[in-house]
Formats: C-alpha cells, structure tokens, sequence
C-alpha cells in the first residue's frame, strides 16, 4: 500500500457474529480472518497489500479460539474443538486432528522449521508433530516461582 492509504475489511454484523481472528503468512502475501458465528466459521483470506479476496470458505459447525500460519506458510491450522489443518496452496483440508486435551486448543504457534507445533489448551501447552499429530512432550506443570 502506498504511504496513509489502508485497507478495511469488515465481516456482516447481526445476529450469532463473535468476532474475528487474524493471521499474517510468514512472506506477508496473505492475511487469513476467521470468524466466528454461531452454526459456523468463515474463513476469509485477502492479499493485505490490495484487499484483493484470495478465497472465502466456511468450516461447518465449531468455534474456532486460534488460526496461525506455520512458519513456511504451506499450512493455516484452525483450531478449537480440534486442529484442522489447510494447505494454503489448495485450501482443502489437509487433516483433522484431535485436542490432545479435554477442551479446546487456545493457541497455537510453530517452530522455525516447522517440525513440530506447540498447541495451547486448559491442560497446558502440548507439543506436537504437524504430520501426525502424536503428542512428543507436553508441560502442564506451572513451574515453581
């Protein structure tokens, strides 16, 4: 974008909106907007220099609590009740992976060279393969102060 020029994006309010998550790709090129309503989430992706749409999709029902990038910027994870993983390149459903936890996953963020994905939930911060999904460490313990 050129000096002081912006763009905005805005989701329909009304009725079942609740609010949005964002996520910037590692180049830059892409922006993704999840959004929550109340018998779905929008997904929608734009080129943040333009405001060009990139795509638009829907996930059936969940609600979605993070979106992340991973570092190489092949895959979006949206996550919530479980791990629904994206390939940026297609946006088909890659995988669907299960909470390793009771509850949601709160977070998500990924290693630098995207070998393994640390996902957040109430139980604590697990430590997963992006492939597979199998638990390789988890820390639920506080440590001591």
């Amino acid at each position: 974008l050129k000096s002081g020029k912006s763009v905005h994006w805005s989701f329909s309010s009304g009725p079942g909106v609740m609010g949005a998550l964002i996520a910037y790709d590692p180049k830059g090129t892409q922006v993704a907007l999840a959004h929550n309503k109340r018998d779905a989430v929008t997904i929608v992706v734009i080129e943040p220099k333009t405001g060009n749409l990139i795509k638009t999709f829907d996930l059936p029902k969940g609600h979605l609590r993070a979106i992340a990038f991973s570092g190489s910027g092949s895959t979006l994870w949206a996550c919530g009740k479980s791990l629904r993983v994206l390939d940026t390149s297609t946006w088909n459903e890659l995988r669907n992976l299960s909470v390793p936890d009771e509850g949601d996953a709160t977070g998500v963020a990924f290693g630098s060279d995207d070998s393994w994905v640390a996902v957040g939930t109430a139980a604590g911060i697990r430590i997963l393969d992006p492939e597979t999904g199998p638990l390789r460490s988890c820390s639920s313990e506080r440590p001591s102060p």
